[in-house]
């Protein structure tokens, strides 16, 4: 099987884990990530540092993970739309804005409706954005070699670092060598 192509204009509906309203939830549509802007988001999303403050003294490694600044991205250039979304009891309309990264123009969701959208609900709807597009299973064993830009490296960062996507900021952990 050939190693298929990602669909720019193909997307997905969900309901958030976290809706109650059964009979009329809100539907999120979101698409795949441009190779370009998932390449930036995972360049961006952690730094890892060596530091010795003296001569004698240990090396310290800091990482920072930069989850939260990452979900806002993925949400941004991932959604696509959304039905019976509510502020203040109305129905809000999705909108987007123009932004130019390498060259390139992307439509992403507007700033002034990303103030309207929760924490969680950015950060559940980014992690499925994030997997959209990813090489499935049965291509990755045929293709010969594994995706090296996956979120299982992320997962895995997350998992060593404590998830912080659950985090209110950035998050820096120091660790001995």
């Amino acid at each position: 099987m050939a190693i298929k192509g990602i669909s720019l204009i193909e997307t997905e509906e969900y309901i958030s884990r976290y809706d109650s309203s059964p009979d009329d939830p809100t539907v999120w549509i979101f698409g795949n990530l441009p190779s370009a802007i998932r390449r930036e988001i995972e360049d961006k999303i952690s730094n890892f540092q060596v530091r010795q403050e003296t001569p004698d003294a240990e090396p310290v490694t800091i990482v920072t993970v930069r989850s939260r600044e990452a979900n806002w991205e993925i949400f941004r250039f991932g959604m696509r739309g959304w039905r019976n979304f509510l502020v203040d009891g109305e129905i809000y309309d999705f909108r987007t804005e123009t932004v130019n990264r390498g060259g390139r123009t992307y439509n992403v969701v507007s700033n002034a409706v990303m103030i309207h959208v929760p924490n969680q609900i950015i950060n559940e709807l980014a992690d499925r954005i994030w997997m959209k597009g990813q090489l499935q299973a049965r291509e990755k064993k045929e293709s010969g070699s594994p995706s090296s830009e996956s979120l299982e490296g992320l997962a895995a960062t997350r998992a060593t670092l404590g998830d912080a996507s659950s985090e209110d900021a950035s998050e820096t952990q120091d660790t001995q060598s």
